[in-house]
């Protein structure tokens, strides 16, 4: 590209040039470079939108890939099995040091007519007139009782619970942990017969109540001289 210059004296500007065909003006000498298209600067302008461009394209793919919705799981997915396996591996020291095993100083076991509704126990105090039966666990019998509460689980590969609700509830037993000075601390209160449970306590202190530990307790209770089951 080529431009015609021509000198013009003006007044109070002796360095000014014009440039008669563009009509242009410039306070300094013309470089013939200021009129050449800056290419390389172009094309790594032109080389970084290209690549911003293709980031956002695979940046996109990624994410719909990423989000697209797992398959329905199958029957063969599901592990329904909920029978009781003794599949536990606490040991007795382990178990008195759960809560609130490590706390009681002494066990019972009592049994009472369904018709109180609820456990005979007034605040902190088992009120034993109202009892039918109550027995006081020794030492190995506490270590049967929790093991039956805590090392018969459901099956490792069960992921599917379901906890039978039946309509009705009779409790005729509780399981009672005492202080020093008798005093209650907690109890699980329990209705063998509509096999439900009642406890202020958190499951990791009762165990799971998988399908069969209500017998595994009757049986146990039987065990230490519980008879009273129902009239």
């Amino acid at each position: 590209m080529q431009f015609k210059i021509t000198k013009n004296h003006v007044k109070g500007d002796n360095q000014s040039r014009c440039c008669g065909k563009v009509g242009m003006k410039f306070s300094g000498p013309i470089r013939e470079s200021a009129f050449k298209e800056d290419t390389p600067m172009k094309q790594c302008t032109l080389f970084i939108v290209v690549f911003i461009l293709l980031l956002t394209v695979i940046s996109g793919c990624k994410s719909t890939i990423t989000n697209k919705p797992l398959p329905p799981p199958t029957e063969k997915d599901f592990h329904a099995d909920q029978k009781c396996y003794h599949n536990g591996k606490l040991t007795d020291s382990e178990r008195r040091s759960t809560y609130p095993f490590d706390k009681a100083v002494s066990m019972e076991v009592i049994s009472f007519d369904s018709k109180l509704g609820r456990a005979p126990i007034d605040q902190d105090t088992i009120v034993h007139a109202k009892t039918r039966e109550a027995v006081v666990l020794s030492t190995n019998e506490i270590n049967r009782l929790s093991d039956i509460l805590f090392n018969y689980n459901y099956s490792k590969e069960t992921n599917l619970f379901s906890e039978t609700t039946v309509g009705c509830y009779y409790p005729r037993h509780a399981i009672v942990f005492l202080d020093k000075s008798e005093k209650v601390i907690s109890y699980i209160e329990l209705c063998l017969e509509c096999s439900q449970v009642k406890t202020s306590l958190p499951k990791e202190s009762t165990g799971q109540f998988c399908e069969g530990k209500y017998d595994l307790l009757r049986t146990y209770f039987v065990s230490i001289g519980i008879r009273y089951f129902g009239d």
